[in-house]
Formats: C-alpha cells, structure tokens, sequence
C-alpha cells in the first residue's frame, strides 16, 4: 500500500491546481501583492500627474481670463481717451477760431484807435491851437478876452505836456 499511496498522493500534486500547491501558493501571493502594490504606485503617481495638469491647466484658464480682462479694460479706456481727444480737439479748433477773430477785431480796433489818436494830435497842435483860440477871439468882443486867455493858457500847458510825453516816447 505504501506504493499505490504514494502514486496516489504523486497523482494528486501533479493534477493539484496551481494556486493549491504548497510552495507556489505564497510566493505567487507575494508576486499578486508586489504587482498590485507597484499597479497602485503608478495608478497614484497618474491620479498626481493628471491632478498637476488640471491645476496648471486651470491656472493658464485664469492666467488667460485676466488677460482677456485687462485687454477689454485697455480698449475701453483707450476709447475713453479718444472720445476725450476728439472733444478737446474740438474746443481747441473753437477757441482757435475765436482767438482769431478776436485779434481781427482787436487790429481793427487799434487801427481806429490810431487814425483817433492822429486826428487828435493834429487838433492839438501849436499852430490848431493858436488858430481856435485867434477866430475865437476875433469873433467874441472884449469882455470875453479874459476868458479866451484862459483856454490860452490851457492851449500852451497842454501843447507843453504833448510834448514831453513825445520826448518820453521818442527819445
């Protein structure tokens, strides 16, 4: 019995499943356990990665939203300024035309305020002067000498004034 036993216990381990048998048993456990171990690693190490690249990803996203942000601040801004430019450009154009005909206005003005000035100048010189008072005397009798001496008097004080204020302006 002891050799049919033992072809029968051969018989056994040589049909036995694999994960059944002794020696195999464990270290196929080990190698399952090892290979599940490094399967986990690498499935952490790709969760890490794919966790990195949303968040780069969605700090490009915002990175992006700013910039898009910034440039519609600028454009409108921008458009602010020539809004303004064109208004400004408008009211200088305005005052242009004004200083313009201000100073058309104002050389008119300066060349009747010279003919006046002329005109005047030649109403009071010596000789003007002397000519009223002469026909006013002629024409008034005598009671009125003394009051024809006095517009004299004032005649020459005047022509005497005209005449250092010409100095002053001249000389």
């Amino acid at each position: 019995m002891c050799a049919d036993q033992s072809q029968l216990r051969w018989y056994r381990l040589a049909w036995r499943p694999k994960q059944l048998r002794a020696g195999t048993h464990e270290d196929e456990r080990t190698a399952s356990a090892r290979t599940l171990a490094e399967k986990a690693t690498a499935v952490a190490e790709l969760q890490r990665k794919v966790e990195s690249g949303y968040q780069e990803l969605n700090a490009e996203r915002r990175a992006l939203g700013a910039l898009e942000e910034g440039l519609q601040r600028q454009v409108r801004s921008l458009e602010a300024i020539r809004v303004e430019s064109q208004k400004l450009q408008g009211e200088l154009s305005s005052l242009r035309r004004r200083a313009q005909e201000q100073l058309a206005e104002n050389s008119q003005l300066s060349g009747q305020l010279a003919l006046r000035r002329q005109a005047r100048a030649e109403g009071q010189t010596q000789v003007a002067l002397l000519q009223a008072a002469v026909q006013g005397r002629a024409g008034h009798d005598c009671s009125k000498s003394a009051e024809l001496e006095e517009q004299l008097q004032a005649c020459k004080i005047r022509i005497r004034s005209l005449l250092e204020e010409r100095e002053m302006l001249c000389g």
